[in-house]
């Protein structure tokens, strides 16, 4: 399973931006401005120059729409910088992958496509192109969706993986807690549904149309998987197989919580614990450089998947080094 091309992939979570936002926003008072000018600056050049690619996510997108007052501009930065290059949606990652590795698992042939169709819109090797005022024009989508969403997180996903953490403590080791997230969390992905507090947030809105829609392509995306396991001898020694355990997505994400759950057990989780998970789980597999914020480096070093990806991590206590590295890239 390839998850490089030549062009290294720096990406960049939503407090890096965050921070190149507010050093070019006039009248803000913000002491680390001039660093931040020099990174945007870096980055530019090395993307520009082809020395490298610094990728958005839809991660970037719904962060942006949860901060109401420069959200035009978190976005409008990040799409600069990007080239129009982006991650594909989380679903799309974690869903390929598990087809590559039940097509592994089943003896079976790999479908003969581009490496980078699975965690990309475009080819990251290829040229890319100056942008044009019309490339970077501020949209935010769905507004509605993003501010039920920050709602959710904020209060009840914060607060049911709080209660879960502390009934998991009581239970396993950190491998144990790993093997049994990866399952878990398949489940969860392929039930296509929806926990009953959820529903009842969106039932009074327009969005239950779309979590409908969701439901009937996630039931798809099961059928398919299972076809393809039961060539090898089913789902279930599908999940105990060694391709299972190796799946990136759901391997990073589960040990990145159970390092959480396991090694940190009195950290209370901030709302935006579980989009960090995602976020790290989705982009980490296929990037050179991650910028991110202490715990999350913290938690990717405990667990060794910045070494078992050959991802370099950097955090704002590490800002020289960073720019430095980029600087020397290419």
């Amino acid at each position: 399973m390839q998850r490089r091309g030549n062009k290294p992939v720096v990406y960049l979570d939503q407090n890096w931006i965050s921070n190149i936002t507010k050093a070019h926003e006039e009248g803000e008072t913000f002491s680390e401005r001039d660093y931040y000018m020099d990174l945007f600056r870096a980055i530019q050049l090395g993307v520009t120059d082809n020395r490298f690619v610094c990728p958005t996510s839809r991660f970037h997108e719904s962060e942006a729409a949860y901060g109401s007052r420069v959200k035009d501009s978190l976005w409008y930065v990040a799409r600069l910088l990007s080239r129009e290059l982006s991650f594909t949606s989380p679903v799309q990652i974690s869903h390929q992958q598990l087809i590559e590795a039940a097509l592994e698992f089943a003896d079976l042939n790999l479908p003969e496509i581009p490496w980078w169709v699975i965690p990309f819109n475009k080819d990251p090797d290829a040229e890319m192109d100056a942008p044009r005022e019309s490339d970077v024009t501020v949209h935010i989508s769905m507004d509605e969706l993003h501010s039920e969403g920050k709602r959710l997180r904020d209060s009840t996903s914060a607060s049911l993986y709080e209660e879960f953490k502390k009934t998991r403590q009581q239970h396993l080791s950190y491998e144990a807690e790993v093997e049994f997230g990866m399952k878990q969390l398949f489940v969860e992905g392929y039930s296509g549904q929806v926990n009953a507090i959820t529903l009842r947030s969106i039932a009074k809105s327009s969005l239950l149309p779309l979590y409908t829609e969701v439901a009937i392509e996630t039931l798809g995306r099961c059928l398919e998987l299972i076809k393809i396991c039961n060539q090898g001898g089913g789902l279930d020694k599908f999940l105990d197989s060694p391709q299972f355990a190796a799946n990136p997505f759901l391997s990073v994400y589960a040990k990145l919580r159970a390092a959480d759950i396991v090694r940190f057990p009195e950290r209370q989780p901030e709302p935006s614990l579980l989009d960090d998970f995602y976020i790290i789980a989705s982009v980490l597999p296929y990037t050179t450089a991650f910028a991110t914020e202490n715990y999350m480096a913290e938690l990717i070093r405990q667990t060794g998947v910045g070494r078992e990806f050959n991802c370099r991590v950097f955090t704002t206590r590490e800002k020289q080094e960073f720019l430095e590295y980029l600087v020397g890239l290419g």
